[in-house]
């Protein structure tokens, strides 16, 4: 990621906070459905079959090569998350319909679920509702540590690792529900930590200064859950996994995953600087997009070629056998308004422009090409 990407942060976290004011004006829940009592445990029971990673692959019990597909659902990384919860659930089942995923992508703020001691029971109880809503969906679930919207902190800590602890040991019997230890690791060889690659990849991995490191957190989960798969996200805002595999984790059932949103800086997206900063990683271990889109917006994730480099984005991932979990079924990204079926397309008698914009007026992005590319490889299942 370039420095101008870097400072572009802001911006993006703003674009989140009027997606989530958006959903929460309309919506109402109850959270109070799947409570277990005492301890906690599964609350969906645990569905048939398994997962490991073999070599570059993730492989399911059946012996069929597993590549994972869907949407980031996000509600429950927010202050209202009790507000977004039902709409959670509309996206959660809209992934396995109209868009034919196979896979959603939770993001739950661990300050939240620690906000009380042990820790927040209703918080708990909505994240067990949206994993059997899942399930129950016939989806995969992937459970991500998100702090963005509760804290600014650039990569985990001890708390990161208690949360873990937790959600581990509920999910420890279920194999359907992966676990991805902390989102966007704002780790960049410009901050005064990490001034090296060397330092950069070494904090990473092993931790120091306040943080946690992702081999801790493996622990923390394997302390718990033996055998669920684990994601591990690059460095530079999960833009990079040039470190690897020099640094790569120790342990097993382990998947890298990239953020590789496009940036409109000095080094243009493009299959080149996809094999040098992931790509090429891709034959010895594996590795998924765990998060990526494009809409128009006045961010870094928007660059003017995207009707032309979306398709082609999306053929190298095929080519190489990677998953997409895209972002997100929320009006102005990858849907045009309020109906989740209804996809985002790119203008075709004039340019795509990033520009500021409004993003429940937005109606240009890749939503259209990403519900097509996740149909073609359903029917490839």
């Amino acid at each position: 990621m370039t420095k101008a990407a870097e400072r572009s942060w802001p911006r993006r976290r703003r674009v989140v906070a009027l997606v989530v004011l958006v959903a929460a004006v309309v919506v109402t829940v109850n959270v109070t459905r799947h409570r277990s009592s005492g301890p906690p445990t599964s609350p969906c029971g645990a569905p048939a079959g398994s997962y490991r990673v073999e070599g570059s692959q993730i492989v399911s019990s059946s012996g069929k090569v597993f590549v994972p597909y869907g949407m980031t659902v996000f509600g429950l990384a927010y202050p209202r998350w009790a507000e977004t919860v039902k709409s959670d659930d509309a996206q959660i089942n809209a992934t396995a319909t109209a868009w034919h995923g196979n896979t959603v992508r939770l993001q739950v703020a661990p300050t939240i679920l620690l906000g009380q001691s042990p820790f927040d029971a209703s918080f708990l109880a909505a994240l067990e509702g949206e994993v059997c809503t899942a399930e129950a969906a016939g989806l995969n679930v992937i459970i991500s540590a998100q702090y963005e919207a509760t804290s600014h902190i650039a990569m985990a800590d001890a708390g990161t690792a208690e949360f873990w602890k937790i959600v581990s040991g509920i999910y420890k019997h279920d194999q359907h529900v992966w676990f991805d230890l902390f989102n966007e690791p704002r780790l960049f060889p410009t901050t005064r930590l990490t001034r090296t690659p060397a330092a950069l990849w070494d904090l990473w991995r092993n931790g120091g200064h306040g943080y946690t490191g992702m081999q801790a957190l493996l622990a923390a989960v394997r302390a718990e859950a033996p055998e669920n798969i684990v994601l591990a996200q690059g460095t530079e805002g999960a833009q990079s996994l040039t470190g690897l595999p020099r640094y790569e984790l120790t342990g097993q059932n382990i998947v890298y995953s990239i953020h590789p949103y496009f940036d409109d800086g000095p080094e243009q997206p493009s299959p080149a600087a996809w094999t040098r900063n992931w790509g090429d990683l891709s034959a010895k271990i594996a590795i998924i997009v765990g998060e990526w889109s494009e809409f128009k917006s006045n961010g870094h994730s928007c660059v003017r070629s995207a009707p032309t480099l979306v398709p082609e984005f999306l053929n190298y991932l095929t080519a190489h056998r990677i998953g997409l979990i895209a972002w997100a079924l929320v009006r102005g990204v990858l849907v045009r308004g309020n109906s989740l079926t209804d996809p985002t397309t790119f203008p075709v008698d004039s340019p795509f422009t990033c520009s500021p914009t409004q993003l429940k007026f937005n109606t240009e992005g890749a939503g259209a090409l990403v519900m097509s590319y996740f149909a073609r490889q359903a029917r490839s299942r």
